[in-house]
């Protein structure tokens, strides 16, 4: 486990990972370019009331550097036959981060 959830006790409730992608939700919708539109669109369509355990799992292997692009992919895939629309939608932000860890950590 990573050293920012070092035990089970310390993991965030799912509900307190719902809040925080809200929190990153209303984010996203305030921070907007000088013609009005959106800087990014990772969140446009994300209900955080559609997230799951899973969701919140990747996210924190994400966050601790623990994820994997195959680990991902399989996610991705399990999804497209039985995930909502909220989870491929976080799954792609998910992606866009890894990759730009993927990259700094090449640098």
């Amino acid at each position: 486990m990573s050293e920012k959830f070092p035990n089970e006790e310390n993991i965030p409730s799912l509900s307190d990972f719902k809040k925080e992608v809200a929190g990153l939700k209303k984010q996203e919708e305030e921070n907007l370019n000088e013609d009005g539109t959106r800087k990014t669109a990772h969140f446009k369509e994300i209900n955080p009331d559609e997230l799951t355990e899973a969701d919140q799992k990747l996210h924190r292997k994400l966050l601790s550097g623990e994820l994997i692009v195959d680990e991902l992919r399989n996610y991705q895939n399990k999804l497209s036959e039985s995930g909502n629309q909220s989870q491929k939608d976080f799954s792609a932000y998910v992606a866009n981060k890894l990759f730009i860890q993927m990259y700094k950590k090449k640098e």
